[in-house]
C-alpha cells in the first residue's frame, strides 16, 4: 500500500474473469494449491519462489494475470516500476525488540476476543455471509469461522491467531527491511516523545533541503 501511493506503479487495467477466476478456486479445494503453485512455477519462476506456495490468494492471481494478458506478473511488476517515484517521501518505521514485540501481538488478540470478535463473527454468519467472502478469509475471522464449523476447539482457534498474527508480522518487518530509505526508531528502548521529536526534526530537515 505504500508503495502505491508513494511509487508511480502503473496498475493493470485486466478485467477480471470470475468464471476463470472461481475454476482456479474450485482447482484449489480439489487438488491443492500446492499444484497450482507448480502451474505458476512452470509460466512463471520468479513469482513462484516470491509467492509461498500457501498463499492461494496471490498465487492465483498470478495465474490469473498470465491467464488474461499472457504476460506475467513478473514482467507486470517490472514495467509497473519504470515510473519515477510520484513523491519525495520520507518513510519513518517502528520498530522494537521481537519478543516484546510478539507478547504485545498475543495480547492484541485476546483484547480483541475480549471485545467481541467472536460474536462478531457469530453476527456475520448469521447475516448469510460465508466463508468464501473475502473479508472474512482475513486473519481472525478464518479462524473463528474454523472453530464454529467444529474444525478446531475456540482455544485452538486464539492461538492459532496469535502465531498467524506473529508470522505475518515478521514477515512485514522482513519486508520493510529491504527498504533502505525508512528511518526507524526502536519504540522498545526510546520514550515517546523522544521519538515524536527526532521524526520532528527529520521532517525539518527533509523540508529545508527538498524546498
Amino acid at each position: 500500500y505504500i508503495n502505491a501511493v508513494v511509487d508511480n506503479i502503473l496498475f493493470s487495467e485486466t478485467a477480471i474473469d470470475e468464471k476463470y477466476r472461481q475454476y482456479l478456486w474450485d482447482r484449489a479445494e480439489s487438488i491443492g494449491t500446492d499444484a497450482l503453485h507448480l502451474e505458476l512455477q512452470a509460466v512463471d519462476p520468479k513469482a513462484a519462489t516470491k509467492i509461498h506456495p500457501n498463499d492461494t490468494k496471490r498465487v492465483i492471481r498470478a495465474l490469473e494475470v498470465f491467464h488474461a494478458t499472457q504476460v506475467t506478473i513478473t514482467e507486470h511488476h517490472a514495467q509497473s516500476h519504470s515510473e519515477p517515484p510520484r513523491y519525495n517521501a520520507v518513510k519513518i518505521g517502528l520498530t522494537m525488540d521481537r519478543a516484546m514485540l510478539y507478547e504485545r501481538i498475543d495480547r492484541r488478540v485476546d483484547i480483541m476476543v475480549e471485545n467481541g470478535l467472536i460474536a462478531e463473527v457469530k453476527g456475520l454468519l448469521e447475516m448469510g455471509y460465508t466463508r468464501e467472502l473475502t473479508a472474512l478469509q482475513g486473519l481472525g475471522y478464518k479462524e473463528i469461522i474454523a472453530a464454529m464449523m467444529g474444525e478446531m476447539s475456540m482455544d485452538e482457534a486464539i492461538e492459532r491467531i496469535k502465531r498467524d498474527s506473529r508470522r505475518y508480522a515478521k514477515r512485514q518487518m522482513t519486508w520493510f527491511r529491504r527498504d533502505t530509505s525508512i528511518h526507524w526508531f526502536d519504540v522498545g528502548t526510546m520514550a515517546f516523545d523522544n521519538v515524536l521529536e527526532q521524526s520532528m526534526a527529520l521532517l525539518k530537515k527533509f523540508s529545508n533541503t527538498h524546498a
